[in-house]
């Protein structure tokens, strides 16, 4: 498959087909103000894991491979962190796609940043932008390219898509996320607030004085 980017494929056996929770207008911000068409971008996609479900890996892929176009990919890298055999899945996700690659690490691990800044090192060197996912997401309808013309307007920028909910005990189910931004309370905890300043349903993008972490486009 080449990827849809917007859901209108059939989609592979198996794959829960998530519900297009776009508000109205994230069609204009996902072209390439360079008219390019982000040709000239390739994205190394990178997830650490460690003793994940193989149900949560394969689902993630399944959803990545979908809505992703492949041109815009170099490569969808998973670092192992020390997994144990039978958690690794090596041979499993390479027959997924000739896209991925596996980084395995030995046990004991490494460690979540550690093993991401790894990965950073071990990128094709074709590459140039890094998107950090989690091995238990689903990406949607042209996730991508927003984060891309973001980028593309201001190529310092550490771009963040909107999180929609995944319940922790149903995979298979998917629903819209809350309007909201990262930030730190004075006792430096992290909290997940609505911004004073932005409408609910708008697709214009916003500043978040944090991250959740784990989930961004450099």
């Amino acid at each position: 498959s080449s990827g849809s980017s917007d859901g209108r494929s059939m989609p592979p056996p198996g794959m829960v087909m998530p519900p297009d929770t776009r508000p109205p207008g994230c069609a204009e911000h996902r072209n390439d103000i360079e008219g390019r068409g982000f040709d000239d971008l390739r994205v190394s996609i990178i997830i650490p894991y460690r003793l994940e479900r193989w149900e949560h890996i394969k689902g993630s892929v399944q959803s990545i491979l979908y809505f992703t176009p492949k041109r815009l990919l170099s490569e969808i890298l998973f670092v192992s962190d020390g997994n144990p055999a039978e958690s690794v899945h090596i041979h499993e996700l390479r027959a997924m796609s000739k896209l991925i690659t596996v980084l395995a690490l030995p046990s004991p691990g490494e460690g979540l940043i550690s093993a991401k800044m790894r990965a950073v090192g071990a990128v094709s060197l074709q590459t140039s932008v890094l998107v950090f996912l989690e091995p238990h997401i689903r990406v949607n309808r042209q996730w991508l390219e927003p984060l891309l013309a973001r980028i593309r307007k201001r190529p310092t920028v550490l771009a963040m898509p909107f999180l929609d909910i995944i319940p922790v005990h149903d995979f298979n189910s998917y629903m819209p996320g809350t309007l909201g931004h990262w930030r730190f309370e004075w006792n430096l905890n992290l909290a997940y607030t609505n911004p004073a300043n932005v409408q609910e349903g708008s697709p214009e993008p916003f500043l978040s004085p944090a991250t959740s972490g784990g989930i961004f486009a450099i």
